[in-house]
């Protein structure tokens, strides 16, 4: 592990807990390698605006929690900002659909192919984002992999929509070089909503 890896995860955990004192959301650092989001929802990290919570799992790589860590915070930044996309009505109701459908709830395609689709637009938005804030940080992570990994998870969402199970949080896409090795490289060259409009 390179020391400039654990200079940045150290200061970006600094900042980051700056951000969420001055913006009234507490941090959850998880000593672990995932954190619930439900019982049948696990992940590396999550941000809850109702709750006003930034949780991550750091029962990983530096590099891995470091980037689930900047991504959640600009989870925040949207909510903060009221990014349009998190603003959007059908995002608003996204989690509850998700989490209720794959809890077993039926709900009909064209309200759940809505709730996906925002979501997708969500995380994609975020991943821009992302990218952006670890370019201004000098991070020292390959950001053109990051990209892939990124595109793996947006992606992801189809998956979850044809097989109604979330990705084995000890297994998600972005971690498995067997799918995100085969991801663009930007975000410019997937057709998103296409994507979601097939889900």
């Amino acid at each position: 592990m390179s020391i400039k890896l654990l200079e940045f995860g150290h200061s970006l955990m600094v900042y980051v807990t700056k951000q969420c004192e001055e913006s009234g959301v507490e941090l959850r650092v998880v000593d672990k390698p995932f954190v619930e989001i439900s019982p049948l929802i696990g992940c590396s990290g999550f941000f809850d605006e109702k709750e006003k919570v930034l949780a991550v799992a750091i029962g990983k790589s530096v590099e891995a929690w470091s980037t689930t860590l900047a991504h959640e915070f600009c989870h925040m930044r949207q909510w903060i900002e009221r990014a349009p996309c998190w603003l959007d009505v059908e995002h608003e109701q996204s989690d509850i659909v998700l989490e209720n459908w794959l809890a077993g709830k039926e709900y009909g395609d064209h309200q759940l192919d809505k709730a996906l689709r925002a979501s997708m637009l969500v995380e994609l938005d975020c991943e821009r984002r992302t990218l952006l804030l670890l370019k201004d940080l000098n991070a020292p992570i390959d950001l053109e992999q990051y990209a892939q990994k990124a595109n793996a998870y947006i992606m992801s969402y189809v998956t979850v929509r044809r097989t109604r199970k979330w990705y084995d949080p000890l297994n998600p896409p972005y971690t498995n070089i067997d799918i995100w090795s085969k991801m663009p490289k930007d975000f410019d060259t997937l057709d998103y909503n296409y994507a979601a409009d097939f889900l």
